[in-house]
């Protein structure tokens, strides 16, 4: 006879509690996404807008300072890959 009255009161206090309960609101606290290139990322497009326009020295001296300033961007490891090409083809590295 318990086990009959107990769900029914439980179901009762669980739909109340969930009705009066507020309701959550999307909020605009979230941390908007980047939308400006880092200083590497400028670096790395400095670099071959260097090289598109025949400047191979610019080109060497941006990559390598990009590796020099920030070793652990993915854009150094981008200009490290793009200097040890470069020295395998044995091209015009800018030295």
């Amino acid at each position: 006879m318990m086990r009959c009255l107990v769900r029914p009161a439980f179901l009762f206090l669980l739909v109340t509690c969930g009705a009066r309960a507020p309701m959550q609101c999307p909020s605009d606290d979230r941390p908007a996404l980047r939308t400006e290139a880092d200083a590497a990322e400028e670096l790395y497009r400095f670099a071959g807008r260097s090289l598109e326009r025949g400047n191979p020295a610019g080109w060497r001296a941006a990559l390598e300072y990009l590796v020099e300033r920030f070793p652990d961007s993915r854009f150094a490891a981008a200009a490290r890959v793009d200097i040890e090409e470069c020295e395998a083809r044995q091209g015009e590295c800018g030295r």
